[in-house]
Parts: structure tokens; C-alpha cells; sequence
């Protein structure tokens, strides 16, 4: 008994199995690398966080605290500029 000889593939098969098999090769690396990314992102964060966060909240503070300073008089001062403004402005209208 004889092996029949194997029959002729077709082309357009084999390449549409090829490019299925690389299509979902290529989605796996992507899950893989995008996975890797968002973790990494959360690592960076966190040294961020643990490293700069400190300094970022006192520079933060000394800020408010300088703005408080220089601002804790300003209504006063707007009263008091509005009232001398009114008097000049009455008395040169006179």
C-alpha cells in the first residue's frame, strides 16, 4: 500500500493562519507590555509621592503662609484707599 502524496496546500490559507497566529501573538505582548507600563506608572508615583511629597507640602505651606503674611492687612488697606480716594475726590470737586 502506497502513501498518497500530500495534496497542495492552498497559499491564501496559510497566510491568513500565519497572520492570525501573529495577530494574536502581537496582542499578548501588547496586554504584557501595557500591564508592565500601568504597573511602572503606579511605581513612579509612589517614589514621587515618598521622595518630593514632603518637600512639595512644606513649599506648599511656606507659600500660604507668606500669602497669608502679606495679604492678612489687605481689606483694611482697600477701606481705607477707598475712603481717602472719596474725600479727595469730594474735594476736588468743590
Amino acid at each position: 500500500m502506497q502513501i498518497p502524496p500530500p495534496q497542495p496546500s492552498n497559499p491564501k490559507h496559510e497566510a491568513a493562519a500565519l497572520a492570525a497566529a501573529v495577530e494574536v501573538e502581537r496582542r499578548v505582548t501588547q496586554d504584557t507590555h501595557e500591564r508592565e507600563y500601568q504597573q511602572a506608572l503606579v511605581t513612579i508615583k509612589e517614589k514621587i509621592r515618598e521622595i518630593e511629597g514632603p518637600d512639595m507640602k512644606e513649599t506648599m505651606m511656606d507659600q500660604i503662609r507668606q500669602w497669608f503674611i502679606e495679604c492678612r492687612w489687605a481689606p483694611e488697606q482697600f477701606w481705607e484707599d477707598l475712603y481717602q480716594k472719596k474725600i479727595v475726590g469730594q474735594n476736588s470737586q468743590k
